[in-house]
């Protein structure tokens, strides 16, 4: 498929969707694999349950959540459920952490680059996780206010207290 190919559909799709193209500068975006090299789109571009198949791709995906990380809002249950792609969106967008899947929700790795670009990211964590002492300080040295979502445990601890009132 080649590149006017695939623009003319995602232009034709975001018409239709009544998306506006104009939100962003034009992009040009190196696709990995061997399905096209170059994909020419204006982000936001998509919202990924009903777009094309091929611009639900996860390789799609990983090329436009590197150039616009909220994207990942729009993306099907199965992206938002892969790893490296909510770990790149989260890493930059910590608040992204919210449409992730429960299960990258439960995964410490996943919460400390949330919590490291967004501390109050942490409301979108799961049980655990508000409890592992080392997530929670991240989060409230990034935000105080972040406190407020950690476990009873960790909101009675000395560190996380005064790490959340110095930040």
């Amino acid at each position: 498929m080649t590149t006017a190919r695939i623009s003319t559909m995602a232009s034709t799709w975001c018409s239709k969707t009544k998306r506006c193209l104009a939100e962003r500068e034009k992009k040009v975006l190196a696709a990995p694999g061997n399905h096209y090299k170059y994909v020419e789109v204006r982000l936001p571009l998509v919202a990924v349950g009903g777009a094309p198949d091929n611009i639900k791709t996860a390789d799609f995906m990983r090329s436009a959540i590197s150039v616009y990380p909220h994207i990942l809002k729009l993306a099907s249950a199965e992206i938002r459920d892969t790893r490296d792609i909510v770990l790149n969106a989260v890493q930059t967008a910590g608040e992204l952490l919210e449409h992730a899947s429960q299960e990258l929700k439960d995964s410490r790795e996943i919460a400390l680059a949330a919590v490291g670009s967004y501390g109050r990211s942490l409301k979108w964590t799961s049980t655990g996780v508000r409890d592992d002492r080392e997530v929670v300080l991240v989060a409230v040295e990034n935000d105080g206010c972040a406190v407020q979502y950690a476990s009873e445990r960790l909101r009675s601890d000395h560190a996380v207290v005064a790490a959340a009132v110095n930040s």
